[in-house]
């Protein structure tokens, strides 16, 4: 999550599976999102798919350090 307190992509679709109580959302986002563990496997898999780490590694891409 973008404050770094989930560790994996697991631990993220495990937290929005399971909204339906945080007081901070408004309503309309504050839903579950009722997958089952297969679904979360899948999901997880998928999302993995998504990352091109040729791109992320690759210098030409990078900002010059100093």
């Amino acid at each position: 999550m973008h404050d770094g307190r989930f560790k994996s992509l697991t631990e993220v679709i495990k937290h929005y599976n399971s909204l339906g109580h945080d007081k901070n959302l408004p309503k309309e986002l504050d839903k579950p999102m009722n997958l089952s563990n297969n679904d979360r496997v899948d999901l997880v898999a998928f999302l993995v798919t998504l990352t091109d780490k040729d791109f992320l590694f690759n210098n030409r891409f990078s900002f010059p350090r100093e």
